[in-house]
């Protein structure tokens, strides 16, 4: 049997994940949460491969004694029946005689939530380029940009001759990108209270 972490995310790919690592212990309150201690991250590859891993994990989760507190980030280029899958992923993990599960599930696309903070872009990379787009109507919504890592990928060719190295860009903008729950972006607003609302028993433990 896997070490029974209290709060556990899982994520279709390893960007996200480098993002988390380092975004995570920056909100307020989180002192507590020691990666590999209390708190983990798993990665599957697509989506497909992360149904099937929260599917297995799932079956295991009545022999912990503790409350299970579940984050499933999913791609928002899919996007997924939310609803269907939380409740399918809950009822088979009863199946398995697991009942003390809190189970988030986000819609996102990590790199949409890099537009909420266009000063930590224009740290990241300089030239005024992306300071100069903060004030435009396209970026004021960053959840209604199709493709964020494909835009993202132009904006760093047009100006920068340069390519989008997603795993590489996601631990800096974790280190940097602003933590606010009124941001632009709804999705990101929503994770950071997921985050919040999930960890708090963590966090409470004396």
């Amino acid at each position: 049997m896997d070490k029974p972490y209290l709060f556990q995310i899982y994520t279709e790919e390893e960007s996200m994940s480098a993002f988390l690592r380092e975004f995570i212990p920056r909100l307020p309150g989180t002192e507590k949460l020691v990666y590999g201690d209390n708190w983990k991250i798993s990665t599957s590859n697509g989506a497909r491969d992360l149904e099937i891993l929260i599917e297995k994990k799932g079956r295991h989760f009545h022999e912990y004694s503790e409350d299970m507190h579940v984050l499933i980030l999913r791609d928002g280029d899919k996007i997924p029946d939310c609803k269907k899958l939380k409740d399918n992923f809950l009822d088979h993990c009863k199946k398995f005689g697991a009942r003390k599960l809190k189970v988030r599930i986000v819609v996102q696309n990590l790199e949409n939530w890099y537009f909420t903070d266009m000063i930590a872009l224009e740290k990241e990379f300089r030239g005024g380029h992306f300071r100069g787009l903060s004030d435009k109507q396209d970026y004021r919504h960053p959840d209604g940009i199709e493709n964020g890592a494909l835009h993202l990928d132009d904006l760093l060719i047009k100006y920068y001759n340069k390519r989008l190295l997603k795993t590489e860009l996601a631990g800096k903008m974790g280190r940097i990108i602003g933590i606010k729950e009124n941001s632009s972006s709804a999705s990101f607003n929503h994770f950071i209270r997921a985050v919040k609302h999930l960890t708090k028993p963590v966090r409470q433990v004396p």
